[in-house]
């Protein structure tokens, strides 16, 4: 009994920290052997544990508080701190300023490629010289607009198409050439230099763009197409989206991802609809030209301050934007630089960001290999998820000359046309800000005993895709049945959920793979689209131009085209339950 006293005696009221868990806490390591208040005299600490100093039977509570590293090898959960959530605030801002400038160029573009078609027709087929000299003489002052209603006409529309057309395929050629270099280079030069490359390239093809529509009878329209070109400098706006996507991926939750998503293509939308709206009702007040340079302004000024604003991200450096943080179960994997200039409390940053680890599969063939024949043919879901990407990206296609569709069959001004369009944008919008907040009511019903979406085994992310296909293809077949303004308004409202279907898709696709997978479907979602791009252009070029012809007697008139994207659509949404993988319901 003595020597049990004794024992209890000798020890101090409050055991210190063993050397396990000074693992956990760094900080404590430190102040123990510096601060005497931890040093008690005549208690002197033990030494590190070592296979020549093993553990006593004195310690069993040492071993319960070991953790089990070997037990564990999957990675520490991330935590994420104010720093992500400021970096994917500023990434949400970037895109929403960047869509909205180019949604406010938009319409002037289409009505600077009409206009230059519609005066050169009259100059070299219609041999109207008195257009034609009415054009020269207002050539100095921005570009002399003729009448809408002179530019309506089948032949001149066919050649819209076509400009617009092939200018789109050009362009989606271009991206899919430069998403791997400008990938690397992203990965080695400050990420801000690149997105401000990316900016100044982009602003000069914009410029270029109204300084040939100012001349179109000294220029010929089809120039436009080498306006896509000028994205072999800095990437373009394909690069720059995924490079966005990433990040924001690379800074939340898995689990808050998709409600994200949901939230960031809302505001893109809405964006959309303001900037839409306000290039055309700028249109009805002047030139297109002027319109457009004052979206190129707006892209600059916006722009550009908020890349300023972004954390500088060099691979090199410690502190990376792109870099998760990492829970400190791991503290010695960090570099030692770190730990010295950091503070001890903070968690240790992962070297390696999504879009690191994928450019060193790329360098090693034998891993990049392997991760996509994982995806590509061990996961059959996310396989059939990017054919039904590509079959929808195919029918969506139908809408590449919407705006100059409706303008023609309604005998509306571009200007009017934009502004009526805009409210779709404004309604999908709405919708897809409201879907994150009704994502418990969505589980719940999909979940629910006797819902044909349990019986179907879909997840709430596809059922979501499903209906928006659904609501596309309703939305089709109102525009092939009829020619009201009013039915048209209501396809409109109709068609308004369809824009959920690209965020749930890649949602769905993302529960179903790794975390060091995620990039490799952003990069895969975004490959799709461009394949899907390269061979819209050229299609529906021939689909508007036979519509458009004294060939088409299907007896569907201007709705030809949107009855093929109606039969499309409903294969697709026959298909979805190919992509449903392995739902947790």
């Amino acid at each position: 009994m003595a020597s049990y006293i004794d024992i209890h005696k000798e020890r101090p009221s409050r055991p210190e920290e063993s050397e396990p868990l000074n693992v956990f806490s760094p900080s404590s390591s430190r102040s123990s052997s510096s601060s005497p208040a931890n040093s008690r005299p005549g208690t002197p600490r033990p030494p590190p544990l070592s296979p020549l100093n093993p553990r006593t039977p004195l310690e069993p509570f040492e071993i319960m508080d070991t953790p089990l590293m070997d037990a564990h090898p999957n990675p520490p959960p991330t935590v994420y701190t104010s720093r992500h959530r400021r970096t994917v605030l500023l990434c949400i801002l970037l895109e929403v300023f960047i869509i909205f400038s180019f949604a406010t160029t938009s319409l002037p573009f289409t009505r600077i490629v009409e206009n230059a078609v519609c005066q050169r027709w009259y100059e070299f087929e219609n041999k109207n010289h008195t257009l034609v000299d009415d054009a020269r003489k207002g050539a100095g002052g921005g570009g002399f607009m003729p009448d809408e209603k002179l530019c309506k006409t089948d032949e001149i529309q066919a050649g819209v198409v076509e400009i617009l057309g092939v200018s789109d395929t050009v362009s989606t050629v271009v991206s899919l050439l430069v998403m791997f270099p400008s990938g690397f280079l992203a990965g080695v030069i400050d990420r801000r230099a690149f997105l401000l490359l990316a900016i100044g390239e982009t602003a000069v093809g914009l410029s270029l763009m109204g300084f040939i529509g100012s001349h179109p009878l000294t220029f010929d329209p089809r120039l436009f197409w080498v306006i896509p070109l000028f994205d072999l400098i800095g990437g373009g706006f394909t690069f720059f989206g995924i490079m966005m996507r990433t990040v924001i991926a690379e800074n939340t939750p898995k689990d808050d991802l998709a409600a994200v998503y949901y939230k960031l293509t809302g505001f893109n939308i809405l964006s959309t609809f303001l900037g839409t709206t306000l290039g055309s009702w700028l249109m009805g007040i002047i030139s297109p030209v002027t319109v457009l340079y004052m979206g190129v302004f707006l892209f600059v000024v916006l722009s550009v301050p908020t890349i300023l604003l972004l954390p500088p991200a060099t691979p090199e450096k410690g502190k990376n934007m792109y870099d998760d943080i990492r829970s400190s179960h791991y503290p010695e994997t960090a570099d030692d630089h770190d730990a010295d200039d950091e503070d001890t409390t903070a968690a240790p940053r992962r070297k390696a960001t999504l879009y690191q680890r994928f450019l060193e599969q790329a360098r090693s063939k034998t891993n990049l290999y392997a991760s996509i024949k994982t995806l590509l043919f061990e996961q059959r879901a996310i396989r059939n998820a990017l054919v039904i990407l590509f079959a929808n990206m195919i029918a969506r296609g139908v809408r590449i000359p919407f705006q100059t569709w409706v303008s023609k069959r309604y005998s509306w001004s571009l200007s009017k046309t934009g502004i009526v369009l805009s409210f779709e944008s404004l309604m999908g919008a709405v919708v897809l800000l409201l879907l994150p907040f009704a994502k418990t009511r969505i589980e719940r019903v999909v979940s629910g005993k006797g819902s044909i979406w349990r019986m179907l085994r879909f997840p709430p992310d596809l059922m979501i895709a499903t209906l928006s296909l659904v609501a596309q293809s309703l939305s089709a077949i109102i525009l092939t049945v009829t020619a009201s303004e009013f039915f048209l308004i209501m396809s409109l409202v109709v068609n308004a959920p369809a824009r959920a279907f690209f965020d749930g898709l890649r949602s769905h696709c993302i529960s179903q793979a790794k975390e060091s997978e995620i990039m490799i479907i952003h990069m895969a979602f975004v490959i799709v689209e461009i394949m899907s791009g390269i061979l819209n252009g050229p299609l529906w070029i021939k689909v508007y131009a036979f519509t458009y012809s004294e060939g088409n007697v299907t007896g569907l008139g201007m709705g030809l085209p949107f009855a093929i994207c109606a039969v499309l659509t409903g294969g697709i949404v026959a298909g979805m339950g190919w992509a449903r993988g392995n739902p947790k319901l």
